[in-house]
């Protein structure tokens, strides 16, 4: 699920809300949420600017921790 803003195009503005939701989500603990919000800006992100930049690795590395927080 991409969120878009108009010309139907991800961006990388709407994956970044999306991160920082997921980790409010992920601080508040509910991994659950914060992983849905995460797997989405982390696509948008690869979509948008590739896997090597800054944003992109970081939003991995969040939604790796809320992954991890579910399985314990």
């Amino acid at each position: 699920m991409f969120k878009l803003i108009p010309g139907d195009e991800p961006h990388p503005a709407v994956a970044m809300s999306l991160a920082n939701l997921g980790n409010t989500y992920l601080k508040s603990g509910n991994p659950s949420k914060a992983v849905e919000l995460l797997q989405n800006a982390y696509e948008i992100f690869l979509k948008t600017v590739g896997a090597e930049h800054s944003d992109t690795k970081r939003a991995k590395q969040v939604l790796d921790e809320a992954i991890a927080a579910i399985e314990t």
